[in-house]
């Protein structure tokens, strides 16, 4: 009996379509937007999502090249105190050198 009941009401249902074709065609139509709205909902949350992502990893490869820039200066800042030193130290042997020369002479003197 439950069965003709529900044939029943779809029946009635279809009668208000114009009748069973036009009941059927606007069933497939709702469902059609129902998925359509939900594709999209999904899309633009991929989309949220996606930029997101994009975002944080820009942000990742700033930091990244902002560390390798900062690096870049400090090596250049030491190979610039390293060739400082090393032309002091050459100076300081260089007087050195002189001043042994000058003994090496008052001791042959």
């Amino acid at each position: 009996m439950a069965g003709k009941w529900a044939y029943s009401e779809m029946t009635k249902e279809a009668k208000k379509y114009g009748g069973p074709e036009e009941y059927v065609e606007a069933i497939q139509e709702e469902a059609f937007q129902e998925g359509r709205e939900s594709r999209d909902s999904d899309v633009k949350a991929a989309g949220v999502k996606g930029g997101a992502i994009t975002a944080l990893g820009l942000g990742i490869v700033v930091l990244a090249l902002e560390r390798r820039r900062r690096k870049k200066e400090e090596r250049i800042k030491m190979e610039q105190k390293a060739k400082e030193a090393k032309k002091e130290l050459l100076e300081e042997l260089g007087k050195e050198t002189e001043i042994d020369a000058d003994e090496n002479q008052d001791d042959k003197a």
